[in-house]
């Protein structure tokens, strides 16, 4: 099953998700279908709905982890798999910053990397890799090493993700940062 932008709001409310996570899901969620059309249009398949509630609901577990990025991703993904929600959990499972370099988590399908990419653009505005980055880093400094050693990675990614939707990184900046 795959929930609906109604759904996806009462899991919101029954987990008490606060108005600025939410923000950032709906966010990567319009980031999510505008290049997932992108790709569509280019040939690629994309589950639009799956991408669109995956990324309404990536950030479920957010408040439950706190600082904790370990199992960041893998909480949500268990939440919807008990309530019958199984065919996102892939990628939100993948969508952490740790994963960009891990072997077993990396995002391979398409819909993992938009969701992945679309998730680390994407504050309460779309902003460069580079300045979420010194973000990340503000919060998190205990790790600005690991944050450093990713960029190369996320880099590639975008580049990837860039080429096939025939955008630049300013066409995405100007579409959502009204």
């Amino acid at each position: 099953m795959i929930p609906t932008k109604k759904q996806c709001e009462k899991i919101w409310q029954e987990y008490n998700i606060p108005a600025p996570i939410i923000k950032h899901m709906e966010l990567v969620s319009e980031i999510c279908v505008f290049l997932g059309e992108r790709l569509e249009k280019r040939g690629d398949k994309i589950d639009l709905e799956a991408l669109k509630s995956a990324a309404l609901l990536h950030d479920l577990d957010k408040i439950m982890i706190g600082r904790n990025e370990r199992n960041h991703g893998f909480l949500t993904a268990d939440i919807l798999e008990r309530r019958g929600i199984r065919e996102l959990s892939g990628m939100i499972k993948k969508h952490a910053l740790a994963n960009i370099t891990d072997a077993t988590n990396k995002p391979e399908a398409i819909e993992e990397k938009v969701l992945f990419h679309s998730d680390k653009i994407a504050s309460d505005k779309v902003i460069s890799l580079e300045d979420r980055s010194f973000s990340w880093i503000e919060k998190y400094p205990e790790a600005k090493k690991i944050i450093l050693e990713k960029l190369p990675a996320l880099a590639a990614l975008e580049q990837e993700i860039l080429a096939k939707t025939d955008l630049k990184f300013e066409d995405i900046i100007n579409k959502f940062n009204k």
